[in-house]
C-alpha cells in the first residue's frame, strides 16, 4: 500500500487505443484526440500517435487562467485532495471528495461560495436572495 503514494501516472502513455466504453459528443468507441497538456488556450492533443498544437477558442470549457495564476486557484483543492488520499492510504475515514446532496455537502462548499460571493457584480449583497446551481457533469444538463 505504501508503494502506492509514490505511483506516478503515465502523462506520456500512447493513446492510440479507441475508447472503447466512451460516449462523449460521438458514438461509444469513437476514438477523440486525448489533450497531453494546456496551457490556457494553448493545447497540445495527440491523435493515432501523432501530436499537435491547437488553439482551443470557444470550447465549452474554454480557460481564461494557466500557469502560476491557474495553481493559486487550485492549490487550496489541491491540498484538501491531498489530504482526502493521505487519510485513504492511512485506512481512516476522510472526507468526501463529492456527495449527493441528499447525504448533505462537502465541507469547501462554504468557503468556495463564501469566495465566489466577494466577486459578485453587485455592491449590497446582503439583501439580495441569491444562490449558487453547480452542474459538475453533463448528465443533469
Amino acid at each position: 500500500m505504501e508503494n502506492f503514494a509514490e505511483e506516478k501516472y503515465d502523462t506520456e502513455k500512447s493513446s492510440s487505443d479507441a475508447h472503447t466504453h466512451f460516449a462523449g459528443r460521438v458514438t461509444a468507441g469513437t476514438q477523440l484526440p486525448i489533450c497531453v497538456s494546456k496551457n490556457g488556450v494553448n493545447h497540445v492533443i495527440e491523435k493515432n500517435e501523432t501530436r499537435k498544437e491547437i488553439l482551443s477558442i470557444g470550447l465549452a470549457c474554454s480557460e481564461c487562467f494557466s500557469g502560476p495564476r491557474l495553481a493559486g486557484i487550485l492549490k487550496r483543492g489541491f491540498e484538501y485532495e491531498k489530504q482526502v488520499m493521505m487519510d485513504l492510504i492511512a485506512g481512516k475515514p476522510a472526507a468526501p471528495l463529492s456527495i449527493h446532496t441528499s447525504g448533505g455537502v462537502p465541507q469547501p462548499l462554504s468557503d468556495f461560495i463564501s469566495t465566489l460571493e466577494a466577486h459578485l457584480p453587485w455592491n449590497d449583497r446582503e439583501s439580495l436572495d441569491w444562490c449558487v446551481s453547480l452542474q459538475l457533469e453533463g448528465a443533469s444538463a
